[in-house]
C-alpha cells in the first residue's frame, strides 16, 4: 500500500457536490499510474498562478488544501454579495 502523502487531493465530503473536488485515486490506481515524486510534488507560487504586466493574478491551480490568497476571499464574499443582491444563484454542475 502507498503512503498517502502531501499533495495528494482529498476525497469529497458528503455535502460537497460530486464536481467540488475531485476524488483522490484509489491506492491501487496510484501504485500502478503514480511515482513518488509525482505524489511529494508541491507547486510552488509559479505554478499556482500566472501574473499579468499589471501584476494582477489568475490562479491556475484550484485543490485542497492550498489556501485562497486574501484579495481571492475578498473577491469570491464580493461575487457572493452580489448573487444575493440581485437574487441570483448559481446552476449546479
Amino acid at each position: 500500500m502507498v503512503e498517502r502523502l502531501k499533495g495528494t487531493g482529498t476525497l469529497a465530503s458528503a455535502d460537497a457536490p460530486s464536481w467540488a473536488y475531485p476524488r483522490r485515486p484509489t491506492d491501487e490506481c496510484i501504485e500502478k499510474y503514480f511515482s513518488k515524486e509525482a505524489l511529494e510534488y508541491v507547486p510552488n507560487e509559479t505554478d499556482i498562478f500566472i501574473t499579468n504586466s499589471k501584476g494582477e493574478q489568475q490562479r491556475l491551480i484550484f485543490q485542497e488544501p492550498l489556501p485562497l490568497k486574501d484579495s481571492e476571499i475578498e473577491y469570491l464574499a464580493g461575487f457572493r454579495k452580489y448573487l444575493t443582491d440581485n437574487n441570483l444563484t448559481i446552476p449546479p454542475g
